[in-house]
């Protein structure tokens, strides 16, 4: 955990937390089947991965893959009493060995939702090169403004830097995506093919990224891709109807809250909790638990 002001005032309140007994009756509710965690990660360590594995392995909670989800929103499974779901988001390089070997090794199904262009491409993601060239003082604006612009003007921007700045490959390779699969417990989705803010795109850039990034995944691992998460959690009505179109089961926002009987219904809207690097665990325990949005969750 880093020591900033932020981490060390949320480090007590997560504590505080734990001892008034707040995850404790979280897991109790979950046992009784009132919710299903749904968890997600970008790029944890492997110590952070597996202290999240081993405390809900404590808490006797079970885990259930993509296609069982499904099941249980169409109604042909009942509602599961303690079970959670993991996925992770943009399929770092680093998943492979901090996520992929230890799910393989405790027999854990996860999601991992991948953008295309870093995969096919070899480059870092675009975010990436925002920052670089804000630290070399080349231009003073940081992801989260870019997030705020126009798409065309996004990819205008990023042309220049990927001209004058060498990130590198940040996601896995073809042949990892292929090799991940075959352990039996990963399930590949998609997370677009160059990880925009889709509101900021025009129809066919909505299209482009949702379909293709589709077909190029099913392409490369010889099946249907059927898992979609949203970038950023930034969608509207026209990206839910987009991804619906494009044949696809369900999808993911980052909408902090539990999977309900009545939300796991809005298959393309389902929500997610993250679980962050750079803070204590007892505030990802609280995080994981859902107690730490407890205000989306009353």
């Amino acid at each position: 955990m880093k020591m900033t002001a932020r981490n060390i005032l949320t480090y007590l309140y997560a504590n505080y937390l734990l001892m008034r007994g707040d995850v404790q009756k979280a897991v109790a509710r979950l046992k009784n089947g009132q919710y299903i965690l749904s968890i997600y990660f970008h790029d944890p360590s492997k110590p952070l991965f597996g202290k999240c594995m081993k405390w809900l392995n404590q808490q006797g909670i079970f885990f259930i893959d993509l296609k069982t989800l499904h099941e249980i929103a169409l109604g042909n499974i009942p509602f599961p009493k303690g079970a959670v779901l993991l996925t992770v988001d943009d399929g770092w390089k680093t998943n492979k060995t901090n996520i992929v070997e230890l799910a393989h090794q405790q027999n854990i199904p996860v999601t991992i939702f991948v953008t295309t262009e870093p995969v096919l491409v070899g480059n870092g993601y675009w975010w990436s090169y925002v920052k670089l060239a804000n630290k070399s003082g080349y231009m003073s604006i940081n992801p989260e403004q870019v997030k705020l612009m126009e798409n065309k003007s996004r990819l205008e921007m990023l042309a220049k830097l990927k001209d004058r700045f060498c990130v590198g490959r940040e996601a896995m390779t073809v042949d990892e995506l292929q090799e991940i699969e075959k352990t039996g417990r990963v399930v590949i989705g998609s997370h677009t093919v160059t990880h925009p803010i889709l509101p900021r795109c025009t129809d066919e850039e909505v299209y482009m990224e949702i379909s293709h990034s589709k077909k190029q995944l099913e392409d490369i691992l010889q099946h249907k891709i059927n898992g979609f998460a949203y970038p950023n959690g930034d969608f509207s009505e026209r990206e839910v109807n987009m991804v619906e179109r494009a044949g696809y089961h369900l999808a993911f926002t980052t909408k902090p809250s539990y999977l309900t009987a009545e939300n796991i219904k809005e298959k393309y809207m389902l929500p997610r909790f993250e679980v962050l690097k750079d803070v204590s665990f007892a505030e990802n325990i609280c995080r994981m638990s859902g107690v730490w949005f407890r205000k989306n969750n009353a």
